[in-house]
């Protein structure tokens, strides 16, 4: 694997680490896949999957379930910032997955409640300053197709996205709602559905029908504090953590907890080959969320990747039988994909806060 790869791994790595509220970091899945072709392996690419914001409101009193951990996922994006605008020069590009709000669940059309409830969430990913926010794309879910139209998201919001653009793209981005053979289900009666059960026993009858109705299995995962951390600058001016010690990108095995088979990987496949038929392109994977489960899936006869972030809410399980909230993000490379787990310091940031001041 290039050097470069390497290196922009392991310096995002490091500065995560530097988080005062991230606990700690586990690699979920990761596949280096050469077939692939990606040649943007100076580049980190990160995706945030559903977070399905509502106001606290309805959180608390109506649906009892939300986006974990608010503090630290601000404490993620603000240390992104850093990291970008660091001297380092690795450039940062973030990925929202869709479902950032939850209007179905809100009953509404209109996002700006809950905006303002979550306003520090929404200005770090996207607001006026650029040298103070992340800049992020923000691709339509189902839950909250309505953001195209909504003046704050103006130039952020996209139906799907392809990278890298030059000189061709090799990998699709999409919510993955429209690989969902339940999503032909028209919108509206799905939505009904969501907000009529949501907080009754009724709800319990929809997630078992998409898949959520109990924590997720991801397995085994690997705590990448071991051996020695990769420095990101020793004159970094802002450290809001101690540095952990971290495993290096080279010590990690290529393949790790990559799966054969996944519900959307032919759909995926099949849309992605039209799109290469269409343009002249060799596209081999696809980043996707949706789903809530997070895992990396390789078709080893087709050559076709499929990285799903997960989610930043609900829950999985661990080995022991305990359970943790979901907090995954997507992380690409060049030819190497892996998607990690934050635990988070409960006494810094606690799985849902009533209110917060950044």
């Amino acid at each position: 694997m290039p050097l470069d790869e390497h290196i922009a791994h392991d310096f995002l790595l490091g500065g995560l680490l530097q988080i005062a509220s991230v606990e700690s970091i586990k690699l979920v899945a990761r596949l280096y896949e050469p077939d692939i072709g990606n040649p943007a392996s100076g580049l980190v690419y990160v995706f945030i999957p559903d977070m399905h914001l509502t106001t606290r409101k309805v959180r608390d009193e109506k649906i009892h379930r939300g986006f974990n951990h608010e503090r630290m996922f601000v404490d993620l994006i603000k240390q992104l910032v850093r990291l970008r605008n660091s001297s380092a020069g690795i450039p940062i590009y973030v990925f929202q997955l869709g479902d950032f709000l939850d209007l179905w669940r809100e009953n509404t059309n209109d996002p700006e409640r809950i905006l303002q409830d979550f306003w520090g969430v929404y200005r770090c990913l996207h607001a006026a300053d650029r040298q103070n926010r992340i800049d992020a794309r923000f691709i339509i879910g189902n839950h909250d197709a309505p953001l195209i139209g909504c003046p704050y998201m103006s130039g952020a919001v996209h139906l799907q996205a392809f990278f890298p653009l030059n000189p061709e793209p090799k990998v699709y981005v999409t919510h993955g709602d429209i690989l969902d053979p339940v999503e032909k289900l028209p919108d509206e009666l799905q939505r009904f559905f969501v907000y009529q059960a949501s907080g009754s026993g009724l709800d319990q009858l929809w997630g078992k029908l998409m898949g959520d109705d109990k924590a997720n299995d991801l397995g085994h995962l690997i705590d990448v504090r071991q051996s020695t951390c990769y420095n990101i600058e020793d004159d970094q001016p802002v450290t809001i953590g101690p540095i952990q010690p971290m495993m290096m990108t080279r010590n990690l095995p290529e393949r790790y907890n990559v799966n054969g088979q996944h519900k959307f990987h032919e759909p995926c496949m099949e849309r992605v080959g039209h799109y290469n038929r269409e343009n002249n392109l060799q596209m081999r994977a696809a980043v996707v969320a949706h789903t809530h489960r997070a895992g990396i899936f390789l078709d080893d006869d087709a050559r076709f990747t499929m990285l799903d972030c997960g989610a930043w809410i609900g829950n999985h399980t661990l080995e022991d039988g305990g359970i943790k909230p979901n907090c995954q993000i997507g992380v690409v490379c060049g030819n190497d994909f892996r998607i990690y787990q934050l635990d988070a310091d409960d006494n810094l940031s606690k799985q849902y806060e009533k209110n917060m001041i950044v």
